[in-house]
């Protein structure tokens, strides 16, 4: 079955079964799932797969559906655009590409690292639940972040079970 074609149901068992942790421990409320969206970079390692897939199926979800109604949606996307730069910010008049280089740098590094536990099936879970993601209006005017995600996990679950 292609990823594109996942029913909900069918992405909730996927994350469940990639992520067994998501079964264990107290879990999070929508409330909590949504404030922690934009803060997926600094949970701690020991908390980081609960935390994750927990907002994730809370995602799969509650989903408003509607652009501009994301309530922090698409800074989960931006997470899991490891390589996202910038450049977008090249228009503005304070911009300047040393410095933004040098963030971006370490903001790629910081997300690398708190994603470095994940294994292949959670790579390619991860890849499925964006190209499920990339449909639903949320996420309508962020596309381009989804797609470059969708690369870049497809790729670390591709070589991941290649070794």
């Amino acid at each position: 079955m292609s990823n594109e074609s996942l029913s909900t149901l069918e992405l909730e068992r996927c994350l469940k079964q990639a992520f067994p942790i998501a079964n264990q421990g107290s879990p999070l409320t929508h409330e909590e799932c949504v404030e922690l969206r934009s803060m997926l970079i600094g949970i701690r390692s020991s908390d980081f797969q609960c935390a994750l897939v927990q907002v994730l199926l809370d995602l799969v979800r509650t989903h408003s559906g509607r652009a501009g109604a994301s309530l922090n949606a698409e800074e989960v996307v931006r997470f899991f655009d490891v390589h996202a730069d910038s450049s977008s910010l090249e228009a503005l008049e304070s911009y300047d590409p040393k410095r933004e280089k040098e963030t971006d740098r370490l903001l790629e590094n910081a997300k690398i690292e708190s994603l470095a536990s994940l294994n292949p099936d959670q790579s390619r879970t991860i890849a499925d639940w964006l190209v499920v993601a990339k449909n639903w209006g949320d996420l309508a005017w962020y596309k381009d972040e989804v797609e470059s995600a969708i690369a870049y996990w497809s790729k670390r679950a591709a070589e991941g079970e290649s070794s």
